[in-house]
């Protein structure tokens, strides 16, 4: 006969959280500091400080795991993982709104994320997302309120090689003037490394056909035997 896991709904989320925890390492930053770093476990993440943990924080709430975390500014981080992004106050670790109709939790992309750029124009960001279908997207994120954002897609990249991707890494990007320095590396099921510039320049157009285009391949790196990760 099988024993119940927790008398209560609390008892039981409270042993599911600690399965959770004891999981995986799937992401390490080191973006607090010296002294701080950051372990995600699935949808959660520590805070470490001299190798002991001082604090725990659920990002994702509905599950999923953390992928990768980036610096946003001073005061904000941006956490990726599935299809899934959100903007995370450095000192309380509360998920911060973003609006594209209504204000949610999570900018919820129509892939999988290997990796995000950001980058800082002023009070304005613009952020590269490297999808798995050997995509680009650049989405516009600007702080409306003290803890809201609102975010709107500025384009689509192809690469003219469609295929399904593993990881993906950006390399570049410091002026929004000066698109032609981000480069994106993609490592593909033919065990080939791709380099493509996906946005030698970003035009917004209301039409979905103009705002999707195809990029070309730079470089080609062949001779890896197995998955590239």
């Amino acid at each position: 006969m099988s024993k119940a896991i927790g008398n209560t709904f609390e008892e039981t989320f409270e042993f599911q959280k600690l399965l959770i925890l004891g999981g995986p390492v799937t992401c390490v930053s080191f973006l607090l500091g010296a002294s701080e770093y950051l372990v995600a476990k699935g949808p959660w993440i520590e805070i470490y400080r001299d190798d002991d943990v001082v604090k725990r924080h659920l990002i994702f709430k509905n599950g999923g795991s953390i992928h990768g975390v980036r610096n946003l500014d001073d005061s904000t981080i941006l956490i990726f993982g599935g299809q899934q992004v959100a903007f995370v106050d450095k000192d309380s670790f509360e998920v911060q709104l973003v609006s594209l109709d209504n204000p949610i939790e999570y900018l919820t992309i129509c892939d999988w994320i290997w990796d995000v750029n950001v980058l800082q124009q002023g009070a304005h960001y613009f952020l590269a997302l490297g999808l798995a279908n050997n995509v680009c997207e650049v989405w516009f994120l600007d702080r409306t309120f003290p803890g809201t954002f609102t975010a709107r897609r500025l384009c689509r990249r192809l690469c003219e090689l469609r295929c399904i991707t593993y990881c993906m890494s950006f390399d570049g990007w410091t002026s929004i003037s000066n698109n032609k320095d981000l480069k994106l590396a993609s490592g593909t099921v033919f065990n080939e490394i791709l380099i493509w510039m996906p946005i030698e320049s970003i035009e917004m157009h209301p039409n979905e056909e103009m705002m999707t285009k195809r990029c070309p391949i730079e470089h080609k790196l062949l001779g890896h035997k197995g998955v590239i990760l």
